[in-house]
């Protein structure tokens, strides 16, 4: 697990230090970068211009792809199913259902841009500080509950 650690970190070291050195600063101060730059732009100092090229679009692609299928599907999969056992939902198309739905509400917030984003973020935050605060106080009301239980 060390030995895992240490190469993790390693490699995120050099990731940084390659983001840093081969990124580009545009006219208004906006930095752009990251692993397709300094693929691009790492390889093309070396004479590899064409594979460095060839190796950032392979990257962007995969990214794509796993964003797709990787990070979000777990994710969504588990609300589905959470939705589903909570409100007694039968069948295969009630997870399809809630799914596009979800994508759907997703889409709404994303294509609005950051503005959109962090005033959604805004009004969850507080919400799930809303639940957290009342599941805190219902256990503190019940406390006496689950020491009965213990003895």
């Amino acid at each position: 697990m060390i030995l895992c650690g240490l190469i993790g970190m390693s490699t995120k070291f050099v990731e940084c230090t390659l983001g840093v050195r081969y990124r580009d600063v545009g006219e208004d101060g906006t930095v752009y970068g990251g692993p397709m730059y300094y693929l691009t732009k790492g390889l093309k100092d070396r004479g590899f211009a064409i594979l460095g090229r060839f190796l950032a679009v392979t990257f962007a692609l995969l990214c794509i792809g796993a964003s797709f299928g990787g990070g979000n599907a777990a994710q969504s999969n588990q609300a589905a199913m959470q939705l589903v056992s909570s409100f007694g939902m039968e069948g295969g198309s009630a997870r399809t259902i809630i799914g596009v739905i979800m994508m759907i509400f997703v889409g709404i917030i994303i294509i609005g841009g950051i503005k959109r984003i962090a005033s959604v973020t805004e009004k969850m935050f507080l919400l799930w500080h809303c639940f957290t605060l009342e599941l805190v106080l219902y256990h503190i009301t019940n406390f006496h509950l689950s020491t009965m239980l213990l003895q």
